[in-house]
């Protein structure tokens, strides 16, 4: 009996290794076989789904494209060759308001008529785009005052746009500029 169980022990003990190598081959196996299969489907999905031929075309590849033609420029240079005016614009409003600021915004129709992305749903005359770029600071759109007048009462620059938002001012510039923020009270001195 003693030598019966040793004799199955040994044998069992060189199949171990290669019941481990053949375990590690079909693990391979089946990792690749994996790959592949959802390799095939990002393809099919990238060729029959207009969504996902946008992020890969106009996110990530042009996106990679800038980052390798400008290797130098800083993050705001680079989301400037980006996303053009409206990054300019917003970041000149960014420059140019504390992080405290309650800003007012132009209803959609003044973004509409201006020099703004005029192709998406994305840029300047999407709220929720402004916020990214220029949190902390709080907007309210002109659409939205009725909503919230408590914040409406609040605030404190105007975003000028296409010439509208200088009848927000309780003074009078000097020279009206298209595209600007001011602050809506004149502080003396200025």
């Amino acid at each position: 009996m003693g030598k019966k169980s040793k004799k199955k022990r040994q044998a069992s003990a060189k199949k171990q290794p290669a019941q481990q190598a053949t375990k590690k081959y079909t693990a391979f196996v089946n990792n690749v076989l994996v790959t592949i299969g959802l390799l095939i489907l990002l393809y099919v999905l990238y060729k029959a789904v207009p969504g996902y031929q946008f992020v890969v075309d106009r996110l990530v590849l042009a996106n990679l494209n800038i980052i390798q033609e400008n290797p130098n420029l800083s993050t705001p240079k680079k989301f400037e060759a980006k996303l053009g005016f409206d990054y300019r614009f917003i970041h000149y409003v960014e420059q140019n308001t504390p992080e405290d600021a309650v800003i007012l915004m132009p209803p959609d129709s003044i973004f509409a008529k201006s020099d703004f992305n005029k192709r998406g749903t994305w840029g300047v005359k999407t709220k929720t785009w402004d916020i990214y770029f220029l949190y902390p600071r709080t907007l309210i759109s002109e659409q939205d005052s009725s909503r919230y007048p408590e914040l409406y009462h609040k605030i404190t620059y105007v975003m000028i746009v296409n010439g509208w938002g200088y009848d927000k001012l309780n003074y009078r510039v000097q020279a009206e500029h298209p595209y600007t923020v001011l602050p809506i009270l004149q502080t003396p001195g200025s």
